[in-house]
């Protein structure tokens, strides 16, 4: 009798663990940096810690003129002995994205944040440019990633010029069950 109930509760435990999610997604830094201060300010570029493992992204930027020609470089690299390029390095109009949704590579990255920003409206853009509590679950992201820590860089181009370079770090560990 003691070994049905022993092999019953181990068949329980392994039934509760097989449905756990062992992936996990965790914001790790935020950086913002303008490099012309006449074009973009950024007020807030910080992380909120919710609870341990539900971290939120908070950045708010003004922009002082009106921008109407923006070019968003997007790269993801992968720590191994320092942050090295991995998979993703694309730039794109961003206007033109705008107005045709065609890049699947960008409607992954601009998915995650349309619900928590205000920049789904078309070009010009101009004044205060916000995302407030992103927050990632790991069923939010639709590409499989490895076990890693990751910085998803994004240059900011107006007029050509690199004006705003933000950065997100982020670790993952993926589902291994």
């Amino acid at each position: 009798m003691d070994t049905i109930l022993t092999i019953f509760s181990v068949l329980l435990l392994l039934m509760l663990l097989s449905n756990l999610d062992a992936s996990n997604f965790k914001f790790t830094n935020v950086v913002c940096d303008s490099h012309n201060k006449s074009w973009i300010v950024f007020h807030e570029c910080r992380l909120r810690v919710v609870q341990r493992n539900n971290i939120t992204v908070n950045l708010n930027a003004t922009l002082l003129h009106p921008v109407t020609v923006l070019h968003i470089n997007t790269q993801i690299l992968k720590k191994a002995n320092g942050y090295k390029p991995w998979l993703v390095n694309v730039t794109i109009d961003f206007c033109a994205y705008l107005r045709r949704r065609n890049n699947p590579t960008i409607n992954l990255v601009f998915g995650l944040i349309r619900t928590v920003s205000n920049l789904y409206h078309h070009c010009p853009f101009q004044g205060p440019q916000l995302i407030s509590n992103l927050y990632v679950s790991p069923e939010m992201l639709r590409i499989p990633l490895p076990t890693g820590e990751y910085l998803l860089l994004t240059n900011w181009m107006f007029e050509k010029q690199i004006q705003a370079i933000t950065k997100f770090y982020f670790s993952f560990v993926e589902n291994l069950l």
